[in-house]
Order: C-alpha cells, then structure tokens, then sequence
C-alpha cells in the first residue's frame, strides 16, 4: 500500500499531468532513465480533459513488466494517437446484443476490408541479438559491460553483440552510470552517438578496437587512437600512461606499432630540434648507451671540393668522401661550405692545394675554427669521444 509521507521530494512536487484548472499530480515521479516498461491491456482510449495528454485508457489492466525492453522503448504520445485514430479508440471487439442479429447477417455478406495494421516497435537494425542459444566459449571479457550502438562493416550490432557474450561479456540496451564501461560505436555520426557524446558521462569507442580484441581472443590495449570520447577520467588515465600521440611508455615497439604512430605525426606538430638539444638529451638520458652522437655538437666542412663551397667541382677520389659518411653516422652535421656554424674544418693531407684559401676564409670569421686532419675522426671514433683539436692541427 502507498504511503505518501514515505514519497521522496522534488519532482514528485513539480511535475503536473492534468489539465490547466485541476490539480492532480503523480505520487512519485521516478525518472525515465530509471523506469521500467510495462505492458498494459485496455478497452479503450478515450478522450479525456483532465490530462495533458487529453485521453486515458478505460479499464486499464497490467499484463507484465517487459524486462526485455529498455526505457526509451516504450511507445510515445504520436505512437499512442495514431493507435487510437486508427481504431476511433476501440481496442477489444465489440459485442452484439439480441436486437443486432439482422445486421449481423448482412454483414456476412459483405466484403471483408482487410486493414493493414501498423505495427510500432524498434528498427530490426536496432534491436538486441537474441542470445538465447549462444554458448560461451571463451572468458575474457568477464565482468565487463558493454553498450553496442552499432557495428562495423564486417560485424553489425547484432553480431557483435553475440560475440560478446560468447566471450562472458554483457551486453545491455541502455548503457548505465556506473556499471557500463563503455559504449561501442561503429557510425559516429547517428543522433543517439552524438547525444552519449554531449552528455560527458560515458567513454565512446570505436567499434573496431573491439572486434579487433574479438578477433585476437584477448583485451587489447585501448589507446588514444581507439577513443572517440573519453571522460575526464580516462583522459587523465591517459596522461599518464602515453604521450600526447598516443604512444605508451610502457608497451614494447613493434614495426606495425611504429608504422601506425608516424602516420598521425605531423611535422608542423613537432618541435624543432638543433643537434646540441639532441645531444644535451642524449648525455642527460644514455650519457654510457651508445656512441652514436659523438660529433652531434660539430658543424663539418670537408676540403673534397677543388673550388671552395662548390659541390660541382668535387674531388672524384678523396678519403674524405668516408670521413664524412662516419660523422653523418655519429650524429655530425656536414656543410657543403665554410659558414659561421661550421665548428671543423677536415683537410687531406694528401691535398693542401687549398690551404691558403681555406686560412683567408677562416679569418674572415670572428669565431675561432678548428682545421684538423681527417685522422681525428677516426681517433675520435676508436676513443668514443672527441680528442684534443690541437694534436690534429694542420696549419
């Protein structure tokens, strides 16, 4: 029995069903989000001015609670008026009495109308998958709760949803705060993905991370790449997880894994970089690691051309040709001409037909300019740190 005084306060209080002049109000106002379907049987709809809605049922009776159905499955007020001005409001048949049997026996003898009976419902590409004979089969995503708006173009709803559920996963029709982790969204761009996406209360994620996970027998990786909303706390999840493109710190590198990353990378995103911001890096991080940045500091110009800063008169055999490739390879940079960056300049000591005009350009220079011989390269190499400039002077 209802006890008013036990009825929670707030909308119960605001919210009016009737008709401007009466007073009648619900009991409890339960919200939709939170109610249930329910199955009801009545003889007719009848026309009525003391509720909003301006009709009510007569002799309205309750069949059973459709567990089936989730809320927002339940017929709408345009539903309800088409079903009552399709059948003027008559929902059982009617009954003859004794002063009907003429008319009854003429109407024998007319023609039978058959009228099309609309039926209203959920689209056939919305509805549940009937999982009444899926077996489970594998238990991977046991204890996790998924809401499947739609599908992919290999899977739809309906077959990703049976797959779920044959690998202990549970599917619901209506995602709930607080027990559905996420929803599944194959077509980004339907009213209903767009409306969970304006509410902020649940993670959208694409339809293919989960049939991939399918389709791999284990829970993948959900990244940065996979999410089309993600609540702020996902998003703070995924601060601390991986970088700003999506790569994890804490997940091994593949080729493929690389291949994806440098396909979202934007040069003009990047910040730039000289090789002396390489190097503070590379000391600071894998100061002992490698070798492989030890000239990352020298700017080098290699005395391989017969007319200074002009690569067309290149020199057909000279060492230097390899000297430069092994400071390209230990993070060195080479310019084609003597510039106020260039930190070294590599003679030959075979060739000093240059020398001169090498010392004039040098001088022209405020800033000092070591000119050694293409030997420190290699002792530098085999040392695995730059050696003394002054020992490989070759003025």
């Amino acid at each position: 029995e209802f006890n008013p005084k036990l009825q929670p306060t707030g909308m119960s209080s605001k919210v009016s069903l009737a008709m401007p002049g009466f007073k009648e109000r619900p009991d409890v106002w339960i919200e939709p989000e939170r109610s249930l379907i329910a199955q009801v049987k009545a003889s007719e709809i009848q026309q009525s001015d003391k509720f909003g809605v301006g009709w009510t049922l007569r002799f309205p009776r309750l069949v059973k609670i459709r567990s089936d159905k989730a809320w927002w499955q339940c017929m709408t007020v345009a539903e309800m008026t088409a079903a009552r001005t399709a059948a003027a409001g008559r929902l059982t048949t009617s009954w003859l009495g004794d002063d009907d049997v003429g008319e009854k026996e003429s109407r024998k003898k007319r023609r039978k109308v058959v009228t099309e009976v609309r039926r209203f419902g959920v689209p056939e590409h919305l509805r549940g998958a009937d999982a009444s004979a899926v077996v489970v089969r594998s238990a991977f995503l046991a204890g996790r709760q998924f809401y499947i708006a739609n599908g992919t173009r290999t899977m739809d709803k309906q077959a990703l949803e049976k797959a779920v559920i044959e690998c202990s996963g549970q599917v619901v029709q209506a995602p709930i705060l607080g027990k559905t982790d996420m929803i599944i969204a194959g077509e980004t761009d339907k009213m209903r993905v767009k409306n969970f996406i304006r509410t902020g209360r649940f993670d959208v994620v694409q339809a293919e991370w989960l049939e991939d996970c399918l389709n791999a027998g284990r829970l993948l990786m959900l990244q940065r790449k996979h999410v089309i909303f993600a609540t702020p706390h996902t998003a703070e999840r995924f601060a601390q997880e991986m970088d700003y493109l999506g790569d994890p710190f804490f997940v091994p590198a593949s080729q493929a894994s690389l291949r994806d990353l440098y396909s979202v990378v934007k040069a003009s995103e990047l910040p730039h970089l000289s090789n002396n911001d390489i190097h503070d890096m590379e000391t600071q991080f894998w100061p002992l690691q490698s070798d492989l940045g030890i000239f990352r500091r020298c700017v080098v110009y290699a005395d391989r051309y017969l007319q200074l800063g002009d690569p067309s008169s290149a020199i057909a055999t000279t060492e230097l040709d390899l000297v430069v490739a092994k400071v390209l390879f230990h993070g060195g940079q080479v310019m084609d001409d003597i510039t106020e960056e260039v930190t070294h300049i590599l003679t030959d000591t075979a060739d000093e037909s240059r020398r001169t005009a090498i010392r004039e350009r040098v001088r022209s220079f405020p800033k000092l300019k070591h000119v050694v011989r293409a030997q420190w390269v290699q002792d530098s190499l085999q040392a695995k740190g730059l050696m003394p400039e002054a020992e490989y002077n070759s003025w």
